[in-house]
Order: structure tokens, then C-alpha cells, then sequence
């Protein structure tokens, strides 16, 4: 399994076919979401346990999955921004509302942290955008987000 994750990091995205469908869109999702978590030049502690724990429950990976998933994701992050490819991945194999919450949970990662740099925001925004989620939503994503993390942000 940690081989075929590795293939998947080393090729660009291509049209999706029935058997990588699966395997594409867990890529885009781990992808964004580690690029939320990146988009100030900081990958706290908090930021980096709340995304194991999203990504334990979207995918019910295991932890040495999870620290694999992630380490070559932040690889793949650093050498290259591919949002137009991750967010046309998602696009195209989810419904909006799925893609609503990939936003919220996007708004969670980078509130992790109890802060919200300026690049996080700008980068949520224009995935958002890339997913063609509606600007009010991806604002109530956001309040959402504040609120499950109990945070007191005015």
C-alpha cells in the first residue's frame, strides 16, 4: 500500500478511470488539507494532529498510513503547487456538499492552531473558489469550523 501511495505522489493526475477514482480523490482531499496546513510556512503541532485525526476519520487509515500519507504530501507540497489539479480531482468526483466539507475541514486545520494567517485564509478562499463553492457557504464552513473547534474568535 505504501508503494502504490508513493506511484500515486510521483504522477501527475490523470483522467480518472473507475479503479483510481478511489485512490485520486483521497489524494486531492490529503492533498488540500496539508496545503491548508502548510499555507503560513508552519505546520504546528496542532495543525499536523487535527489532520491525522480528519484523515483517520474520512479514511479510516491506519497511523503509520496516516505518517506516511503525510510525509509525502508535504514533499509533494514543497517542490510543487498543484491546487487547479487537486481541486479539478474533486470537482469532478464529488458533490457539492462534499466538497463543502473538504472547505470546512480545510477552515478547521488552519484554526487548529487557535490563528489564521493571512495566506491559510487567501488559499482556502481560492480553492474554494477552484471548487466552485459559493462564497457564502465557504463563510459558513468557516463559522462552522471556529465552532466545532470551540474556539472564541470575534
Amino acid at each position: 500500500m505504501l508503494d502504490n501511495l508513493k506511484n500515486i505522489f510521483s504522477k501527475p493526475n490523470k483522467i480518472l478511470d473507475s479503479s483510481s477514482n478511489e485512490l485520486e480523490l483521497e489524494k486531492a482531499v490529503s492533498s488540500l488539507l496539508i496545503e491548508a496546513a502548510m499555507a503560513d510556512g508552519e505546520f504546528s503541532d496542532q495543525e499536523r494532529n487535527h489532520l491525522r485525526s480528519v484523515l483517520y476519520d474520512l479514511f479510516s487509515f491506519n497511523n503509520e498510513l496516516i505518517n506516511e500519507l503525510i510525509l509525502e504530501t508535504e514533499e509533494a507540497v514543497n517542490q510543487s503547487s498543484q491546487l487547479y489539479g487537486f481541486s479539478k480531482t474533486l470537482r469532478d468526483g464529488m458533490e457539492y456538499d462534499k466538497r463543502l466539507e473538504i472547505i470546512q475541514m480545510m477552515w478547521e486545520i488552519t484554526y487548529a492552531d487557535g490563528k489564521l494567517d493571512d495566506f491559510e485564509a487567501n488559499l482556502i478562499r481560492r480553492v474554494s473558489g477552484l471548487l466552485y463553492v459559493d462564497d457564502i457557504d465557504c463563510g459558513t464552513a468557516r463559522k462552522n469550523a471556529i465552532s466545532h473547534l470551540g474556539l472564541n474568535i470575534d
